[in-house]
């Protein structure tokens, strides 16, 4: 672990911490698949009459409500997606292989933020050096929680990120047939402290929830509870899967 600068913001430090980057190694490389695979689909006239008889998504559902003119139907909108795929710029196998590069490296780069707003000191780094200490019991019990949420709302998220393009979309949602998936699909980027709290929060990003994120709460080793990125300041939100059954308003 090594400190590298603190932002302007209060509390916010930067820091290289390898140690715990031991999920999402594979994420970019798996989204740049799904997309190369949806821009390929977008791009041939022969999947539009194919799509005809597919279930129409939340997102399409909305832009032929909001723009009729534009969008009277899906097969419009698939016609305005093939036209867009003509201005897309595909990168070189070179510029992917460099992107899944710098990717990978900053894995291990993770903005640690002290929610009591305290000058930084030496028991903020004991409790982050107990973080990295503990991470194989906190990573084994966080993989299993997260693929429990993730098999959960596995249905509902599918449909609302994916359900437009769901071949593209199996490539960054698979199926939840085993606990292992889970390790490729989620990242940390930012772990939240208390000082003088045993709760820790983390948050990332994910392939199920591209707007909200990853969140979840710990503690000592245990996860308390899983969900979007908020919950990682331990504020609730919605599809929250709690570990002990509880809500974070009865925890207080």
């Amino acid at each position: 672990m090594k400190f590298l600068r603190e932002e302007k913001y209060d509390g916010e430090r930067i820091y290289s911490i390898p140690e715990i980057a031991t999920f999402g190694r594979r994420k970019c490389e798996l989204t740049q698949r799904s997309n190369d695979l949806l821009i390929k689909g977008m791009a041939d006239p022969n999947n539009h009459r194919q799509r005809e008889n597919e279930p129409t998504s939340p997102l399409m559902t909305f832009m032929m409500e909001e723009m009729p003119d534009r969008f009277p139907d899906t097969e419009s909108i698939y016609k305005a997606l093939a036209e867009d795929v003509k201005y897309v710029k595909m990168p070189s196998s070179g510029e992917l292989e460099n992107e899944i590069k710098k990717h990978h490296k900053d894995l291990s780069l993770i903005t640690v933020f002290d929610e009591s707003c305290e000058e930084w000191g030496e028991a903020q780094e004991q409790q982050l050096n107990q973080i990295v200490e503990d991470w194989p019991a906190i990573s084994a019990a966080l993989r299993s929680e997260v693929f429990g949420y993730y098999k959960k709302h596995y249905t509902d998220f599918f449909e609302h990120e994916h359900g437009h393009a769901p071949e593209s979309g199996r490539i960054l949602m698979p199926e939840p047939t085993e606990e292992t998936i889970i390790d490729e699909l989620f990242t940390i980027g930012t772990i939240n402290i208390e000082k003088g709290s045993d709760c820790i929060g983390l948050s990332g990003g994910c392939t199920w929830e591209s707007e909200h994120g990853f969140g979840a709460l710990i503690e000592g080793t245990q996860v308390i509870a899983v969900g979007s990125a908020d919950i990682s300041f331990g504020i609730p939100s919605e599809n929250v899967a709690y570990a002990k059954g509880e809500s974070l308003e009865n925890q207080n």
